[in-house]
């Protein structure tokens, strides 16, 4: 069934670009093997199936983001055969869990992640009226989405009550965050200037919620995760609640390692 699924996603390709000399899966799959990269006789561009609420909502993000000049790519969105579909060229550069495995240094790391910091900042003067209009917009959606096409649909209805309640709070501290910061979606150049990847994680959530996301991964790859915090004062015009962030940091690593658990036995 796989194999005639991705039969089919090749197809709606050759629809959507022409010239195709090649098309391949990332080395590093997500869970919904639904992204592919295309290269033609002119560029290299890269292509994901989606459903049409996600589609929209990351069309919006992206144009959203690019206005506040956070750095993300250039959707472009359509359908064909009845598939929805968002399509933007390669982003030069590498994901900076590939740089990190190449042997990345960790006083190099630190400073990528400085600009994460310095980018959420951008972030964090969003209001979550900017995202109003969209249907699939909130963290708890776009939480229930995934979970139920990469786990379960009983999975995702234990997920979806535990990530809204998680997300409650004081408007001043909702924001239209990213929810997965995290080497793989961060493209890195030679200039250290980084591009966030996979706009379905794009949500209006509560910023601790978000933070937590980052610290997980930052305290994944060794480092301090008090550094990371430091990093946070000096940058956000509000000051963070370490012990809040924390919580979210150790709640997120358990739920993101419960469902890869899950994944892993679905592919079984």
């Amino acid at each position: 069934m796989a194999d005639n699924i991705h039969d089919y996603y090749k197809r709606c390709i050759y629809q959507i670009h022409s010239g195709i000399i090649r098309i391949r899966r990332p080395n590093i799959t997500g869970a919904q093997n639904n992204v592919f990269f295309v290269e033609t006789r002119d560029e290299q561009f890269v292509v994901k199936f989606n459903v049409e609420d996600l589609v929209t909502k990351n069309l919006g993000a992206s144009q959203l983001y690019a206005r506040h000049d956070i750095p993300v790519p250039e959707l472009h969105i359509g359908h064909v055969r009845g598939q929805w579909y968002e399509t933007y060229p390669c982003i030069p550069g590498t994901t900076l869990f590939e740089a990190i495995g190449h042997g990345m240094p960790a006083s190099r790391i630190r400073r990528i992640y400085g600009r994460v910091i310095r980018e959420f900042a951008k972030m964090d003067e969003i209001s979550p009226r900017a995202l109003a209009r969209y249907r699939c917009k909130y963290a708890h959606q776009v939480t229930l989405y995934h979970v139920r096409n990469s786990n379960s649909a009983t999975l995702a209805t234990i997920a979806d009550p535990i990530v809204r309640g998680l997300n409650m709070g004081h408007e001043r501290n909702m924001g239209v965050y990213h929810l997965d910061i995290t080497p793989k979606n961060i493209v890195v150049d030679d200039f250290d200037n980084i591009t966030f990847l996979d706009m379905d994680s794009v949500a209006i959530c509560n910023r601790n919620f978000a933070l937590g996301a980052v610290a997980t991964k930052y305290q994944g790859l060794g480092l301090d995760v008090q550094e990371l915090y430091d990093m946070c004062d000096k940058t956000l015009l509000t000051p963070i609640n370490r012990g809040r962030i924390s919580a979210m940091a150790n709640i997120n690593n358990f739920g993101k390692w419960l469902l890869w658990r899950t994944a892993q036995m679905k592919k079984r």
